[in-house]
């Protein structure tokens, strides 16, 4: 789709994508596996509030996802700027561990209230990168 663009617009493409839409489709995801996490017993306080109050600790948590991925998103972009200005593009295992650590440097420079979420949730960071990563593929701004 975009033919004609140089490393330097890709990169710009790419950390753009990842601040702006990594975020939402982290807090998209939280709130898809937020009801199936409380069946799991994750959340047994909210669960106790009844359907109502546990649909709205899940909207709660996917804003709170929103705000919160979006260092770790840059981060995660600013890893991965270097192959994109080398290469125009990078594979999707480099998606991953950027997204991971990215995370994962957040989680300790910030607490989470959750602690014992901080390793899905990492997962969920790196399921994010590759997704991103996927998008920009399919829209021609990164190289295969």
């Amino acid at each position: 789709m975009m033919d004609g663009l140089g490393n330097g617009q890709r990169a710009l493409w790419t950390f753009l994508f990842y601040t702006l839409v990594g975020p939402f489709i982290g807090a998209m995801l939280i709130a898809l596996v937020g009801p199936l996490a409380g069946l799991a017993g994750f959340f047994p306080e909210t669960a106790a509030r009844g359907v109502g109050g546990f649909l709205s600790a899940t909207a709660w948590t996917a804003m709170f996802a929103y705000v919160w991925a979006a260092p770790a998103a840059a981060l995660a972009a600013i890893g991965l700027l270097p192959f994109v200005f080398r290469n125009g593009a990078f594979g999707w295992i480099a998606a991953a561990v950027a997204g991971v650590i990215a995370f994962a440097i957040i989680a300790v420079l910030f607490t989470l209230p959750e602690a014992r979420l901080v390793p899905y949730l990492a997962f969920l960071a790196g399921v994010v990168s590759i997704l991103c990563r996927w998008v920009l593929v399919r829209f021609g701004v990164l190289l295969t």
